[in-house]
């Protein structure tokens, strides 16, 4: 059974809104507790859950300006508290004026995708993602499969995990360097590892956008947007087309 209730409270700084949902199953161990907003952790069998629901979950309330947290005891269920602060409404007008002014941005690019990441519940996140935008989206678990597909064909991005067993997002791009494939530069790289220095100087050296893990799915549908407008804007500077026109791409 789940029960879900709502109630607002006063606390410093304004009122809340509070969400509750409980339920009364296994409830969660003290061993994975303190990883359960952690991305991509997941207690399912490979292939089947990606481990990003609940990070997600986390990410969209924090940048509401809200908390979630959570109590449980094993064998007697688990209740998720959201805390989210109360704002006032916008008025009619102001929305309208919102989503029309929203509207000329989100008609974004679409264009023709590979993902190459070595994790396949990432991978078909990745690639639903981009489908649900209008993309024509392939994805790929082996890097040196990415680099076939690659010589084979042109996409107009290319989204690439830096941390690959075989050949690693780094080689993955010198490789297309050294073939002087204009790949290199329609790559947006994702990784966990932006804080490592070998990761940071790598990222600066190149200049390649990134995506750092954990992502939001509004991320990734900006990154990719924001990758596709500059390949236009470079390919409309060297055939002299506003990329913006009807006779750029679309």
């Amino acid at each position: 059974m789940v029960r879900i209730c709502t109630r607002t409270a006063d606390r410093q700084g304004g009122k809340r809104l509070i969400l509750e949902l409980a339920d009364d199953g296994p409830g969660i161990s003290s061993e994975i507790g303190s990883r359960i907003f952690d991305p991509f952790f997941t207690t399912k069998p490979p292939g089947v859950g990606t481990g990003l629901g609940l990070s997600i979950v986390y990410g969209i309330v924090r940048q509401h300006g809200g908390e979630v947290s959570y109590e449980s005891i094993p064998g007697a269920g688990t209740k998720f508290v959201i805390e989210l602060p109360v704002v006032a409404a916008a008025k009619a007008s102001e929305q309208q004026v919102a989503v029309a002014n929203e509207k000329p941005s989100q008609a974004g690019l679409t264009g023709r995708i590979l993902v190459v990441e070595d994790e396949p519940s990432v991978a078909h996140l990745l690639a639903d993602i981009l489908n649900e935008e209008g993309h024509q989206v392939e994805a790929v678990l082996e890097s040196p499969e990415g680099l076939a597909r690659l010589a084979r064909a042109n996409y107009d991005l290319v989204i690439c995990d830096l941390r690959m067993p075989l050949l690693d997002g780094r080689k993955f791009y010198e490789a297309l360097v050294n073939s002087g494939s204009p790949a290199r530069r329609q790559l947006l790289f994702i990784t966990g590892d932006t804080m490592a220095r070998s990761t940071q100087e790598f990222l600066e050296t190149t200049g390649m956008p990134y995506l750092a893990k954990p992502f939001l799915v509004e991320e990734v549908k900006l990154a990719v947007r924001r990758c596709l407008e500059a390949q236009a804007e470079r390919e409309a500077s060297l055939s002299g087309v506003d990329a913006r026109s009807p006779g750029g791409r679309s």
